[in-house]
């Protein structure tokens, strides 16, 4: 279990908004070439733990002038909870296990979205205070950034398909991964695969595969930890009006 994990009804929660408004700008299946120059990054705190957001700096919006460069917005490519693994150490420790988590998503994410075998690979490069709107956007219900967070997303047609309809299940509710594999028009026998796309999600929070669960009502997986997944799942549930069961 993560150590000191707020509950659903802690006072760390209540600005949390419960469904972030998002809006899916392009995606982008694996082996086509990607619109990327430079990956943007920071880590950021939020109510559930340290988050590592990822953002894209497309192509077309990097022109000659570094000021122009600076003033178009980037894309959310990954969002990622930094102590997933759960497990309770000393603070250097805690730092240490987060910073090898931090490369080790940032060099993922590279490589996800370098534009070919032969090419290279988006630039990365911290960028703190370009990002902090977009961090104040992810959990709170007073940002002041209009407009949705805008999603970037790159994987197979199948996890394409697969997370674009995991942002159909409302706030509040949820599905089993059968359920999930005939939304999508395939037989329940799917379902296995169907998890394995759920789970390759890298937009934690924002495309909500926390809201997909075991048809015998348990939670199934997830990467970021199962302590996080319940936290998130009851609270949602608290903010839905006669919210029911979880998976049935």
């Amino acid at each position: 279990m993560l150590p000191a994990l707020p509950s659903a009804d802690s006072a760390d929660l209540t600005g949390m908004a419960a469904a972030p408004r998002v809006q899916v700008a392009f995606s982008v299946p694996q082996g086509e070439a990607a619109p990327f120059t430079h990956l943007l990054w920071t880590v950021r705190d939020s109510p559930l733990g340290r988050v590592l957001l990822v953002a894209g700096q497309l192509n077309d919006a990097k022109p000659a002038s570094p000021s122009s460069y600076r003033t178009a917005k980037p894309l959310i490519t990954a969002l990622h909870w930094l102590d997933h693994d759960g497990e309770k150490a000393i603070e250097e420790q805690m730092d240490s296990q987060q910073h090898q988590h931090t490369f080790a998503h940032l060099q993922a994410e590279q490589q996800r979205w370098a534009k070919g075998r032969d090419t290279q690979a988006p630039q990365l490069e911290q960028a703190d205070e370009r990002l902090a709107p977009l961090g104040r956007q992810l959990f709170s219900t007073l940002a002041v950034e209009p407009g949705p967070l805008r999603l970037a997303l790159r994987g197979t047609p199948f996890q394409l398909r697969v997370w674009k309809q995991l942002l159909e299940i409302p706030p509040g509710e949820t599905r089993t991964y059968s359920q999930l594999a005939r939304s999508l028009g395939l037989k329940p026998q799917s379902s296995r695969a169907v998890g394995t796309a759920v789970g390759a999600n890298a937009l934690a929070w924002l495309i909500p595969c926390h809201r997909v669960g075991r048809s015998d009502g348990g939670l199934g997986g997830y990467r970021w930890g199962l302590a996080r997944k319940k936290a998130l799942l009851a609270w949602e549930q608290q903010h839905k009006p006669q919210s029911g069961g979880l998976f049935g």
